[in-house]
């Protein structure tokens, strides 16, 4: 939550969607390096990240109020 609100400014989408990409290849390549045969598939992979509800990040609005006087 900290990374989002920290992070998720809107020009930083890409950004973004580059760590999480990032993230997700490097957790797939470690899970199936747990033994010698392959724990996942990516189909398997995705109903995982389902199931313990991992999600995209996403940019959030920033309401900045700015007093003038």
């Amino acid at each position: 939550m900290g990374y989002r609100n920290y992070f998720g400014l809107p020009d930083n989408s890409r950004c973004l969607d580059k760590l999480y990409s990032h993230v997700l290849h490097s957790l797939y390549k470690w899970l199936n390096r747990r033994s010698g045969r392959r724990s996942y598939n990516w189909s398997q992979f995705k109903q995982m990240l389902v199931y313990y509800g991992i999600e995209r990040q996403r940019v959030s609005k920033r309401i900045i109020h700015v007093d003038w006087y």
